[in-house]
């Protein structure tokens, strides 16, 4: 079935690296991400001992580059797939990466980090709470932004959902998280993605606001 764990090992092993290469695709949605963070954020990520969850790391490219950006920093990559995370070990073996689902009631984590991974689902807000469980401070999305407009089909079969701004309601968790940041970003003429991407993120408030 499409987006099982299934579907997803047989990806990794047989096609993320072939045509567009996932690899590349992984690094520059996450280099992207960091080139549109607002100042406080690139700022908290510097803070030395914060520790960061890249959920859908895939074969790790991200989780390298976070090491690499804030060396101050605890950077673990997860993924349910164990032949993602197979090849991620084996590519950065001194980085640490977990295979399973993500655990709301041990998974604690001041930033989780997500790209490209929502979009597979067709209740993808309820992944973001479950995330948001274990996030202490920000939570960062990046998806594609209004795949097929308002009407029409998605850019890929396994793609189950389309974000626009209202996708991503103000508060969440009772007024716990609050929307910090929104914006789409143009990344047309791509090779590695040739349409918008919108990077969402949630700061956890003291009591809602």
């Amino acid at each position: 079935m499409i987006n099982d764990v299934s579907w997803w090992n047989n990806e990794f092993i047989n096609n993320w690296e072939v045509g567009i290469d996932g690899k590349e695709q992984t690094l520059y949605f996450a280099q992207l991400m960091l080139n549109n963070l607002p100042n406080e954020v690139l700022t908290y990520l510097n803070t030395s001992g914060i520790s960061i969850l890249d959920w859908g790391c895939a074969l790790g490219q991200a989780v390298n580059l976070f090491e690499i950006r804030f060396p101050c920093a605890n950077v673990v990559g997860l993924d349910f797939a164990k032949e993602a995370i197979k090849k991620a070990r084996s590519r950065f073996p001194y980085s640490k990466f977990i295979n399973r689902l993500f655990d709301k009631e041990i998974d604690r984590y001041d930033v989780i980090y997500t790209s490209n991974c929502l979009e597979h689902f067709t209740n993808p807000l309820d992944h973001i709470k479950e995330l948001l469980e274990g996030t202490g401070k920000y939570f960062i999305a990046l998806v594609p932004y209004n795949q097929g407009g308002f009407e029409g089909p998605m850019n890929m079969d396994c793609h189950l959902y389309s974000f626009r701004e209202e996708s991503f309601p103000y508060s969440l968790l009772c007024g716990q998280f609050v929307k910090h940041w929104e914006k789409v970003i143009p990344t047309t003429g791509n090779p590695l993605w040739n349409a918008e991407q919108i990077l969402v993120i949630y700061r956890r408030v003291k009591g809602g606001e």
